[in-house]
């Protein structure tokens, strides 16, 4: 189910992969990445994994804190982080993936 759009606190910067974007955590970066919440049951939630490929080392899933109003203390929002090198690659300025 949808549940808005939302940004993450910054600490993380956004990078061009060609076909798809890729999140990195970085404790310098003062941006921000936007997104959107969505919740899963435990299958849709295997499925994300395998389309993000997390058995390949692609991504890992990663609690992320958010900026308001999804920085509720009892809220967990989990991203996806790349963990391959990010290297030539251009960061998206303003952490906003192509539409």
């Amino acid at each position: 189910m949808y549940l808005g759009e939302a940004r993450t606190i910054p600490g993380f910067r956004l990078f061009d992969l060609g076909n798809y974007p890729g999140m990195i955590a970085d404790s310098s970066a003062t941006d921000q990445v936007a997104g959107e919440v969505w919740s899963l049951d435990a299958d849709g939630l295997a499925r994300l994994d395998r389309l993000e490929g997390t058995d390949q080392g692609l991504y890992r899933r990663e609690i992320v804190a958010l900026m308001p109003p999804f920085s509720e203390p009892d809220r967990i929002v989990q991203t996806y982080l790349y963990l391959r090198s990010v290297e030539g690659r251009a960061v998206i300025s303003g952490g906003v993936w192509r539409e």
